[in-house]
């Protein structure tokens, strides 16, 4: 897709920067870039658009940042404006005439360069910046996390309260060190020391205005195994779990020690404080982490960035996905665009993982973040210069190691559609090796197969999910199809998932090969399958309802050398959802052989229950069926 070739993409575009709507032709450009990473001029075009949103030109009364239209730091030198300027004007020049928008973010440049670099007129914008706030719309504000980590690996972070937020028009609201009124007591503060930005907890117990003190308790963290013991009597940083008070201490406001954000207020004195990273956070993570490492070695490692997606639990920690930079931006970043595409569960996760509880360790900091479009803009001042965005195997284990070096567990959550509060299975009804089938998420039908693992806690399990294992060539283009298969042969997948109990439906009872890695499921005689009407079913919750399926009786067992299987027809009980009985025509059951072809139509096993006690009464037949609702397709209308 080019530039010039998509006028679709260039009227909307054009009308965008037409209407002054920068951010919106921003964030257009971002979502054409997801879509077509080989966007001709992207680049070009992006940091046009970056230009204008910097220069905050649609209505503000506020003089531009000319800062943020370079991208530089109040300190940056002339020798750095100089440099900046000129990479500018070498992306903008070539395009200025075809570009739309172009021309007017070089002249922003030019503006920007000609304040900046001369000392006098730079100096008096330097002062009306520092009183007024100037390139910020006053009535626009967002309460980010802090900044905490290396100090090697940032800028000089004490100028993020002046503006520098990437291109967005957001003020954090940031504590000024120099404002004792910013302080109660028995607030908690996270701070940082500034030699090393290593995150700190505090505790206000006083504060002292005219001296410009603060007394304060820290706290020091609870480490729950001989490990974290090891790690924090190393003295290295530990910036989640929980924490109790330690010791006293007095803290000059423009001393080492800087204060950076308020997490509670009137927070009780003896309580344990706990800190854990919160579901929509996006958090830098320690690479190739290892419970052994030294001062030396976390000062040299690499990052990666996160974007947590669950809050913590003590089951099995906290999941994350790994984020990756937008292609031809600076600080714009999206879900790692690696997949893990399971045929078994037609579900294509985001490369996700889980940190367990044991190795929470491994998180550096919380980096500010704002959403928009699924895109996180983050404040460049806050990304690693070290950062990896390497995810291969070799990077993160699967958790099946034995040793710490990785400490990620790449065991993957399935949350299903249906998932009742109210679950029926507790760690008894479990053991290992076991076959499972579980509902699937699509139409939260029980047609997905799983070998039970592990039980990890009161309510989950670890499993590895069973997938389809062709033998012909029919079944072959049935799975490609992305078809319903639930009946044949099936092998163990790699990925391992953590399942609640409540995704449960039933024992599987199949065959297995000697070293149980195939399993061979087919509907066994006494159970109660539903038969898709229609050849060629998938999974769909809107379309599969109760009119699409056929409730069958299994009246033999399948066998190899016949290749087929006999099947009883069942009818719901008049004025009843779930009760069934036997068909009969003529006083004979109306049964049916099933050719091994045909059982590619086999959608599910529907566990059911003898009812007695009813006999005689009118209106009812002596044989009946109670069909588990879960596990029944709803009515049409329903």
């Amino acid at each position: 897709m080019g530039y010039k070739s998509d006028d679709t993409f260039k009227d909307v575009l054009d009308e965008k920067l037409k209407n002054h709507d920068y951010n919106g032709a921003r964030v257009h450009l971002l979502e054409t870039i997801k879509t077509f990473p080989n966007l001709e001029n992207a680049s070009e075009m992006l940091t046009v658009c970056e230009i204008l949103c910097s220069a905050n030109t649609s209505g503000t009364d506020h003089e531009v940042d000319w800062y943020r239209v370079l991208q530089l730091l109040p300190l940056d030198g002339a020798a750095t404006v100089e440099t900046q300027y000129r990479d500018m004007l070498s992306v903008l020049e070539p395009v200025k005439d075809d570009m739309p928008g172009a021309k007017l973010a070089l002249q922003f440049v030019e503006d920007a360069y000609n304040m900046l670099s001369d000392p006098i007129k730079r100096s008096g914008f330097d002062a009306r910046r520092k009183f007024s706030g100037v390139g910020f719309k006053k009535n626009r504000t967002l309460d980010l996390p802090s900044i905490s980590g290396n100090r090697r690996k940032y800028p000089d972070l004490l100028h993020f309260d002046e503006g520098q937020n990437g291109d967005i028009d957001i003020v954090p609201k940031r504590f000024c060190s120099d404002n004792s009124t910013n302080f109660e007591c028995d607030q908690v503060w996270l701070c940082y020391a500034r030699c090393t930005c290593f995150v700190k907890y505090a505790r206000i117990v006083s504060v002292e205005p005219e001296q410009m003190l603060v007394n304060v308790i820290w706290y020091k963290p609870c480490p729950k195994s001989d490990k974290e013991k090891k790690w924090c009597d190393s003295g290295l940083p530990v910036s989640c779990g929980e924490f109790v008070q330690k010791e006293s201490a007095v803290v000059a406001l423009d001393g080492p020690t800087k204060f950076s954000q308020l997490l509670f207020s009137g927070y009780e004195c003896d309580s344990k404080l706990q800190v854990y990273p919160k579901k929509g956070e996006v958090w830098a993570i320690y690479k190739d982490w290892h419970f052994n490492w030294d001062l030396a070695i976390l000062l040299k490692c690499e990052l990666y960035l996160v974007e947590v997606i669950t809050n913590f639990s003590e089951d099995f920690g906290i999941k994350v996905v790994c984020l990756t930079r937008v292609q031809g931006t600076k600080n714009s970043f999206q879900r790692s665009s690696q997949k893990y595409n399971s045929s078994i569960s037609h579900f294509d996760s985001d490369f996700s993982f889980l940190i367990p509880p044991d190795k929470l360790y491994m998180f550096s900091h919380v980096v500010p973040a704002f959403q928009s479009n699924g895109t996180f803009e983050l404040d460049q001042l806050t990304i690693p210069e070290n950062l990896s965005e390497d995810f291969s195997p070799l990077s993160i284990s699967t958790g099946t190691k034995t040793h710490d070096s990785l400490a990620i567990n790449k065991d993957l959550v399935y949350d299903c559609i249906y998932n009742d509060s109210t679950c029926q299975f507790s760690p008894r009804d479990f053991s290992e090796e076991q076959i499972w089938a579980i509902f699937s998420w699509l139409d939260s039908m029980p047609r997905l197969y799983v070998k039970i693992i592990n039980i990890m806690s009161e309510t989950h399990v670890r499993v590895s999910f069973l997938e389809p294992h062709p033998m012909n060539n029919e079944e072959i283009q049935w799975i490609e199809e992305d078809l319903i298969f639930s009946c044949g042969v099936f092998r163990k997948s790699a990925d391992t998932y953590i399942v609640h109990m409540s995704n449960f439906s039933h024992i599987v009872k199949c065959d297995w090969s000697a070293r149980k890695n195939y399993y061979r499921i087919f509907p066994r005689k006494g159970e109660i399958w539903a038969i898709c009407k229609s050849r060629g079913m998938k999974s769909n919750k809107a379309d599969n309802c109760r009119d699409a399926f056929r409730m069958v009786e299994i009246l033999s067992d399948y066998l190899s050398d016949e290749k087929r299987i006999n099947v009883g027809s069942l009818t719901e009980v008049e004025g009843s959802l779930t009760f069934f009985q036997r068909q009969f025509h003529d006083g004979f059951r109306l049964t049916k052989w099933v050719t091994r072809s045909e059982m590619l139509g086999f959608s599910h096993r529907v566990p059911a229950y003898n009812v007695t006690g009813h006999e005689g009464q009118p209106g009812l037949p002596d044989v009946m069926l109670q069909l588990e609702p879960s596990a029944l397709p709803p009515p049409k209308d329903f």
